[in-house]
């Protein structure tokens, strides 16, 4: 009886780690890759854009209104170049990501 419930509490330990270590990598406030796509909202302002990182998965960010401070101009720089950019954004309540910062 007692190796029985040393094993369901090995198992149960496991799940419980690999669950935080994948919840981890998932709710991480920053982000690299390439832009794939953006939304212009003004010659100055941007809504949203749309990124893959560097091990293929697809991203898509939003701003609050616009975001203001990095240029559609240089957003569109960005993906003939083909130059990646970094992103930190949060999580919202209602599960969307939103740009908090953008870099070279």
């Amino acid at each position: 009886m007692s190796k029985r419930i040393i094993i369901i509490l090995s198992v149960l330990s496991l799940l419980i780690i690999s669950l935080i270590v994948s919840s981890q990598r998932e709710k991480s406030d920053f982000v690299e890759g390439r832009i794939i796509d953006f939304e212009q909202t003004s010659l100055t302002t941007f809504s949203s854009i749309r990124i893959i990182d560097f091990d293929g998965k697809e991203w898509e960010f939003h701003a609050e209104k616009e975001f203001i401070g990095f240029f559609p101009s240089h957003l569109q720089e960005h993906i003939v170049q083909d130059y990646p950019v970094k992103i930190r954004f949060e999580f919202s309540t209602d599960s969307k990501k939103y740009i908090t910062e953008i870099w070279d």
